[in-house]
């Protein structure tokens, strides 16, 4: 299992709660809808990166998530499933692999992408 780094720490909180006005929880019932395929929500954001306002749990915030293409499949598999497994109380969750990465990286999508798939499964 990947754990959090210093800045996932910094950003999204040790215990993945978010911190107000910077970063959105990690945790939470709007996992419900992020979670599965087809698309792979998560592995979209590690890979392309997100900027923009978007709502979780009722807060706003408008910042930019980087991507991390840089990191191997397997090192965002890990990733992805660290996170989907915080919310495994709030939901069922596929667990994710490097070829499943693979194939978000083989979409090539942009940002707006991820941004219409996220509208498009929470509605904010």
């Amino acid at each position: 299992c990947h754990k959090p780094d210093v800045a996932h720490q910094r950003n999204h909180q040790a215990d993945a709660r978010g911190k107000s006005g910077l970063a959105p929880a990690l945790v939470g019932s709007h996992w419900n809808a992020l979670k599965n395929p087809p698309d792979n929500y998560i592995l979209q954001v590690l890979v392309t990166g997100l900027v923009g306002k978007i709502s979780v749990n009722g807060e706003v915030f408008n910042g930019a998530m980087p991507a991390f293409k840089h990191l191997a499949s397997d090192e965002l598999a890990a990733v992805s499933n660290y996170v989907l497994g915080l919310n495994k109380g709030v939901a069922p969750v596929l667990a994710l692999s490097a070829t499943d990465v693979q194939a978000a990286r083989d979409k090539n999508w942009k940002q707006a992408q991820v941004r219409a798939l996220r509208q498009s499964l929470v509605k904010e």
